[in-house]
């Protein structure tokens, strides 16, 4: 009877052993899925991560081209109005000195005929 007890406690160990490990192995594979998913999660934050930093470098440069093309365009129209400025500066004095000249001219018109009409007082008896 004693015999059939210690065989008895020898069964229940081996199963209770058999237990544990399957208990154990199954805990060390719940362990291993989470750190696999733990893993596959801190990949795609870091590809997240990448792709961002890689969408702000591009939205710098798209940034940088972009004020670069207004201040060109800018620099363009500041020079464009100069030099429509210039160009009506310019007018403006041509038309003055066409003024200048033509009152000139009328002066010595003036001046001629005012000069013939005496000399044609002075010849007349």
């Amino acid at each position: 009877q004693w015999e059939k007890r210690e065989n008895q406690w020898q069964r229940e160990g081996a199963a209770r052993e058999r237990l544990m490990k399957e208990v154990l192995e199954g805990r060390v594979d719940q362990l291993a899925r989470k750190q696999d998913e733990v893993r596959s999660r801190q990949d795609e934050a870091l590809r997240a991560r990448e792709e961002l930093i890689d969408n702000m470098e591009l939205l710098a440069q798209e940034t940088g081209r972009q004020t670069e093309r207004t201040a060109r365009q800018r620099d363009e129209r500041r020079r464009e109005i100069d030099h429509q400025n210039t160009e009506r500066r310019r007018a403006e004095e041509d038309e003055r000195l066409a003024e200048e000249a033509l009152r000139a001219e009328e002066g010595r018109a003036a001046e001629e005929y005012a000069q013939m009409i005496r000399q044609e007082a002075n010849t007349r008896p």
